[in-house]
């Protein structure tokens, strides 16, 4: 019989009726010893709680099959400014912003650094209005391994790599009622969403429209996509065209109401950070490396 076996017969019978075996092994009797002056009952369990922690010490851990090798590619890496813009931007994310860093980041063939890579999966995972499609060209092959190596991240990994290029095919602006006061809007969001890049003249337009309060209450939602998707050529043609004395006729008349004062805070500060974004990733003439 075994100690441990003798130990069992002991507690089974009480020891009242068995007495705890004075001949146990070297490491069997330390712990008695350490339980000098104790009840015999009280020796018992000391000695089942060790030799619980010496079986589970002593067993194997569960094994789980090894990780796919994560890939050798990487990314050249966005410049230092860019990446620290990046942290700033996800203090606080705002999905048009993180999108247009993004954009940036992905025309010009750069990469995040895996220090931002939890924290642009983590918001892109818990918000659709992030686009994931960018989010992997700027993550690369190494940066949607890691992504897939978290289990609440497998559908942003399955749908951050972008589809086989389809057909494009032109379609006409979505008819709008006339009466509508949003109907003069339409073509221009149809063209910043979908449609060639919006040019100077239908830009001085759109934001006449914005401006004036013609839009009502969709004057915000307007100035978002405005400030988003202007080309930004377009918008220092247009700041500079403003910033000239223009005849009466040509005058951007500005209304007051605090719906416009707000479309118009927006877009200013949406072109203003995409303004930012830009500069950042333009190449930096005294050679300095990112």
């Amino acid at each position: 019989m075994t100690d441990w076996d003798e130990l069992v017969t002991v507690a089974l019978l009480g020891t009242d009726r068995r007495p705890v075996p004075d001949d146990l092994r070297p490491g069997w009797s330390t712990s008695t010893g350490a339980q000098a002056g104790a009840d015999a009952a009280s020796v018992v369990l000391a000695l089942a709680a060790a030799h619980r922690a010496v079986t589970e010490v002593g067993s194997l851990a569960a094994v789980c099959a090894s990780p796919d090798r994560a890939p050798g590619v990487r990314l050249p890496p966005a410049p230092r400014a860019a990446h620290d813009l990046l942290a700033a931007l996800l203090t606080r994310p705002d999905p048009v912003l993180v999108n247009a860093w993004l954009a940036a980041c992905a025309d010009r063939g750069l990469g995040a650094a895996p220090d931002h890579w939890p924290r642009l999966a983590q918001v892109a995972a818990r918000n659709t209005a992030y686009d994931r499609q960018l989010l992997g060209r700027v993550l690369g092959p190494r940066g949607l391994w890691f992504v897939t190596q978290h289990p609440q991240w497998a559908r942003l990994a399955a749908t951050a790599v972008e589809p086989a290029a389809a057909a494009t095919r032109s379609s006409p602006p979505p008819a709008s009622d006339p009466s509508d006061p949003a109907h003069a809007w339409r073509p221009f969001e149809h063209r910043l969403l979908r449609g060639p890049a919006l040019a100077f003249d239908d830009a001085v337009a759109a934001l006449r429209l914005i401006a004036g309060g013609l839009l009502g209450a969709g004057a915000r939602g307007a100035a978002a996509i405005f400030g988003e998707r202007v080309p930004l050529d377009v918008w220092a043609a247009l700041a500079e065209w403003t910033s000239h004395e223009q005849s009466e006729a040509d005058t951007i008349r500005v209304d007051p109401s605090p719906v416009v004062q707000l479309a118009l805070a927006t877009l200013q500060r949406t072109v203003a950070a995409r303004l930012e974004i830009a500069e950042v990733f333009t190449p930096d003439p005294t050679g300095e490396k990112p």
